[in-house]
């Protein structure tokens, strides 16, 4: 049997004028507990008529489950009240408060009982209970801090948690001090007094990360929340605050160490030295540091934000090839490094190394939730490797190829030719009684000679033709795809040049000619042989009277 069944309530717990209200059925009853009168409210209670209810024993309103106990109870001679489940006419059931008077007159014994429904009382007793059960729970909680405080803003009431978030090991520990003490200061202090004043009055609710005073005096970060019990305007004098407390110490730490991080992160992106670009989407500039725009001239992030990558490339045809060959390298994590050129603002082409890196940590990764480009600057790098080819490959006078870098490049047709039979030929040329010149009009002289000379064959031959400074005044010319009929017509078109167009006033050169041995190279020849053989023509054309060509 549920304990709500059936119980005794003490006298002291009983009084008809304990606040019950409705309707109270009375019962008399004789010896043997069976009604011999009843009113109306008894009637209507239980949905019985008048002439049902004569004879009824009294039992017979009770639930079955609690007979036996008001049995026992009926047995007392004394007065008694006590709640038990009830039961009507049709079965229904509800809770009564009954209270059983017993008369003695001589050997009669009539009791008077009366009863009356007390169901909506006790659920609302239930659903109080089970409310203060759920708010005890609550405010319990050992996961944060619940405090009451007073007007006075002392304690009033403190969880096991507050205690401990205060250095104190019960709750009792802290019951009647007040706010202040948990201040750091006097400022603190008048800040939780305007509160209360303002917002905390106007039934606000205030919500803030504060600094409090541990009980061995450190300071520890709490997240405070706080709200006015009660909704009077203005609130009256037994009104309370309900605070809830949690330590974020750790947590603003954690924090404080964060900013700092990104402040340092922030300070190396805009003054390392190199470029930084952040791309998301498919190749959108996400973020640029102050480098990247200084090095292609830009003054703005925002000239660049939501931007295609493609701005930075040379062209279109640029933008894709270096999708295809570089960017999808990076799904696969591979840390890509190259060298490659984009575009200022200005359309001028800059050298730059660059690397990159897929933000997304799986793999396959998604490019599309971000890469991270560092970028350099090696423009000028690259400038001076292109000087210093030049200066390696070049003659420095007349700024045509030197004899190592003629060679190289005429082996390279030599073997081009012996794998698809090309024709090939060569000339070998001397500027005619060049010691003189410089004997007669001077070393500058000469120099000016040598490089109209080179000027002036230059004119004569094509772009993909060979062209060399062999030493002091003998050169090389390798024609490319040419017979000997082809090559001695290349020749003469250059002797006649040589021979017509010097002196030339504005060089202040001296007259020229020049002697011009040809080879036409065979199956068998090589580079060397054929340089011999073209050697040797040409001193053939010094020793025929010089200003002519001798071919094989």
């Amino acid at each position: 049997m549920d304990k709500s069944d059936f119980f005794i309530i003490e006298k002291t717990q009983f009084s008809k004028n304990s606040g019950l209200t409705g309707r109270e059925g009375l019962f008399i009853c004789d010896n043997n507990y069976v009604c011999i009168d009843c009113n109306n409210d008894a009637l209507s209670m239980f949905r019985y008529k008048k002439e049902e209810a004569f004879q009824l024993s009294i039992l017979s309103l009770f639930a079955p489950a609690v007979i036996s106990d008001v049995k026992r109870v009926f047995s007392s001679p004394s007065d008694i009240t006590f709640e038990a489940v009830m039961q009507k006419k049709d079965g229904s059931s509800f809770h009564g408060l009954i209270h059983k008077s017993v008369f003695i007159s001589g050997n009669d014994k009539t009791c008077i009982i009366s009863c009356q429904d007390v169901s909506r009382m006790r659920l609302i007793d239930r659903e109080l209970r089970q409310n203060r059960d759920e708010l005890e729970a609550i405010f319990d909680n050992e996961y944060v801090g619940i405090g009451l405080v007073g007007k006075d803003r002392r304690i009033i009431r403190a969880n096991k948690k507050l205690a401990f978030l205060c250095g104190y090991e019960k709750s009792e520990d802290i019951i009647g001090l007040g706010m202040s003490d948990f201040h750091l200061d006097k400022e603190q202090n008048s800040f939780f007094q305007e509160l209360y004043r303002t917002s905390l009055a106007e039934h606000k609710h205030v919500q803030l990360d504060f600094q409090f005073k541990h009980r061995d005096g450190s300071p520890r970060w709490m997240s405070v929340s706080g709200m006015m019990i009660g909704r009077n305007l203005p609130p009256d004098e037994e009104e309370r605050i309900l605070w809830i407390l949690d330590d974020i110490t750790e947590r603003k730490s954690m924090e404080r160490k964060l900013n700092e991080a990104n402040l340092e992160l922030e300070t190396i992106f805009d003054n390392t030295m190199m470029g930084i670009l952040v791309l998301k989407g498919y190749r959108k500039i996400y973020r640029v540091n102050k480098q990247f725009l200084r090095m292609f001239g830009y003054e703005s992030e925002e000239e660049w934000i939501g931007e295609s990558v493609r701005k930075l490339h040379l062209s279109d045809g640029n933008f894709r090839e270096f999708g295809e060959k570089f960017y999808d390298l990076l799904v696969n994590h591979e840390v890509l490094e190259v060298e490659y050129q984009l575009k200022k603002k200005d359309g001028s082409p800059i050298w730059i190394a660059i690397s990159g890196k897929a933000m997304d940590p799986v793999s396959p990764c998604d490019l599309s939730k971000g890469v991270v480009w560092i970028i350099q600057d090696i423009n000028e790098r690259k400038k001076n490797e292109a000087e210093l080819q030049r200066l390696a490959t070049t003659d420095p006078l007349t700024g045509i190829l030197n004899r190592r870098s003629f060679t190289n490049l005429a082996s390279r047709e030599f073997e081009i030719r012996c794998r698809y039979q090309t024709p090939l030929s060569l000339l070998m040329l001397d500027i005619d009684h060049f010691k003189k010149i410089n004997d007669q009009y001077g070393h500058n002289c000469g120099d000016t000679a040598l490089r109209l000379f080179s000027r002036l064959c230059k004119r004569e031959i094509r772009s993909t033709d060979i062209f060399g400074r062999f030493g002091g005044e003998e050169f090389a010319i390798l024609l490319l795809g040419l017979d000997q009929r082809d090559a001695r017509q290349v020749a003469e078109r250059i002797r006649r040049s040589i021979e017509r167009e010097t002196p030339d006033e504005s060089e202040s050169a001296p007259a020229m000619t020049v002697s011009i041995g040809l080879v036409t190279v065979s199956e068998e020849d090589t580079l060397e042989s054929t340089l011999s053989k073209a050697d040797k023509l040409m001193y053939k054309a010094k020793r025929s009277g010089r200003n002519r060509i001798c071919s094989q």
